[in-house]
């Protein structure tokens, strides 16, 4: 079969025997890529053209060295998981070219490395000073895993003895200034809270773009009048005005009536909400930012 239909057939033959060729090869990044890898995936990409527009070639030959590129990349592969010196020898070693703040300059000649490389290496994972990394090394890969020193590390939750929370996806309550109910039962919130919410931050539905609401509870506004300052405030301050406000209404209520026994009966309930805001004020005080 000769002249265009003829090239477009062959191409269409050529993708799908690359394609199943690809997943005999397997998954790798572009950055996990070996020499051989990137010298084979150049090769056949050359014959596999080649067998598409060169009408004038044989396809046996052009598939039988398109199998030999695909099949020992195969093979180096296989051998090298299971022999250490094959995986040496095709991927090389990892190369340490800082330890603990100090350059091996003779390390860096070795991978061919400039200061200007090694510094943009690792002003890609923010660090700017040589003297915070404990080591750094040049994978095989040519990609540079760094460990900082132990005091220019961030502590963590675990480092300061504080419990993680369990954080879910945020929920989109509000989209174009309409209601998600779907995303509010997902959030365990309904519309009337929201639109307590909304007023009291003084927004009205139709401008809010966009509206989150985390596992926290954090609701988060973006408007269509960019201009309009929004509140952030968290369900957790609202719980807690809440609750300060049932124990100041049981308190007036305790003052208004002349009864004995319902003054005592509020004054005893102002007592218990009083308490169980003391208890809960350090957890509901500012937690929740946003």
């Amino acid at each position: 079969m000769e002249g265009p239909i003829g090239a477009f057939v062959r191409s269409i033959a050529i993708f799908f025997v690359l394609l199943i060729f690809t997943k005999i090869l397997g998954k790798r990044e572009i950055s996990q890529l070996s020499f051989i890898d990137f010298v084979s995936a150049i090769t056949i990409g050359d014959i596999a053209a080649n067998l598409s527009y060169n009408l004038e070639g044989e396809m046996t030959k052009g598939f039988l060295s398109l199998m030999v590129w695909v099949f020992l990349p195969f093979i180096l592969s296989y051998l090298a998981l299971h022999f250490k010196w094959m995986r040496r020898f095709l991927n090389g070693n990892p190369v340490v070219v800082i330890r603990q703040g100090k350059v091996l300059e003779d390390n860096l000649r070795k991978v061919r490395y400039s200061i200007d490389d090694l510094l943009q290496q690792l002003r890609q994972r923010n660090i700017f000073h040589v003297a915070d990394v404990e080591f750094a090394v040049l994978e095989a890969s040519g990609q540079m895993t760094v460990l900082k020193k132990a005091d220019r590390e961030q502590p963590t939750r675990r480092d300061l003895s504080v419990a993680a929370e369990i954080r879910n996806e945020p929920q989109v309550v509000i989209e174009d200034g309409h209601i998600n109910h779907e995303a509010l039962t997902k959030a365990n919130l309904d519309p009337g809270w929201l639109l307590a919410e909304l007023e009291r931050k003084g927004v009205i539905l139709s401008n809010v773009f966009l509206g989150q609401v985390d596992s926290q509870g954090n609701l988060y506004l973006d408007l269509y009048d960019d201009t309009l300052p929004v509140p952030q405030s968290t369900r957790r301050e609202t719980t807690l005005a809440l609750l300060k406000q049932a124990q100041a209404n049981l308190e007036l209520f305790a003052l208004a009536t002349e009864h004995p026994e319902v003054k005592r009966d509020f004054e005893r309930w102002a007592k218990d909400a009083e308490a169980v805001v003391r208890m809960v004020q350090p957890y509901l005080r500012g937690g929740g930012g946003g």
